[in-house]
């Protein structure tokens, strides 16, 4: 089934959203409008593309800051959409203790949009509207650390993204697996509750070795590999 803009807008009309409510610090003029949470975003996709695809990777991580990108395939494989999403650790209250997962979820709505998933609502999701209010509280200057991952991104060559095969500082996927499995046993309702929040950007996750790289980091950074 070739999937045009009638099916795009019908698909869009069961995206339900979230209002956020905006102060004017000048005229103290309160705006409201309606977001669509990226999770919305991927039922609407999934109505859409069946078997597509949503799929991650980690653009930087280190030194408390995390650049993603993400990828949103069809049903037969070819690329819709690409979205990037940049968070800094303890930037907001969410980045306190989950800004890897944070950003990934950034850079997949950011990729639906680009498919025309809930774009009538304009290209920032929900998140990333109420994660930019809470920053505004905080001073906006760059910091050295943004201006070092920055620069690092940039001289990056293809051959060493292409060798840079797991996140700096963390052990293989064996070992992250292993520490993650003795805080969330198998069976165990920690472990279901891990997998359906892993499950925001990726419903095919089933398991803990299905989890990305970054979200086992995540994970395994709780624990401090204990």
């Amino acid at each position: 089934m070739v999937v045009g803009y009638k099916q795009i807008a019908e698909a869009n009309e069961a995206i339900r959203t979230t209002v956020i409510e905006k102060k004017n610090k000048k005229t103290g003029e309160v705006t409201k409008k309606d977001y669509a949470e990226v999770f919305q975003k991927i039922k609407a996709f999934r109505m859409l593309f069946p078997m597509g695809s949503i799929t991650t990777e980690h653009q930087f991580i280190g030194d408390g800051v995390v650049m993603f990108k993400a990828f949103v395939k069809d049903d037969e494989g070819n690329l819709l959409g690409t979205g990037t999403a940049y968070e800094k650790e303890g930037s907001s209250f969410i980045n306190e203790t989950s800004y890897i997962e944070n950003c990934e979820t950034s850079a997949v709505g950011r990729a639906l949009s680009m498919c025309g998933i809930g774009i009538d609502l304009g290209v920032a999701s929900y998140e990333e509207v109420a994660n930019a209010m809470l920053n505004q509280e905080k001073p906006a200057a760059k910091t050295k650390k943004v201006e070092k991952v920055q620069a690092e991104v940039v001289k990056e060559t293809p051959k060493e993204k292409k060798e840079k095969e797991m996140i700096p500082g963390y052990p293989d996927k064996d070992e992250m697996i292993r520490v993650i499995k003795k805080h969330y046993p198998d069976g165990s309702e920690y472990q279901k509750k891990l997998i359906e929040n892993a499950r925001v950007t990726n419903p095919d996750i089933e398991k803990v070795e299905d989890m990305t790289e970054a979200q086992m980091a995540a994970v395994y950074n709780k624990f401090g590999g204990r």
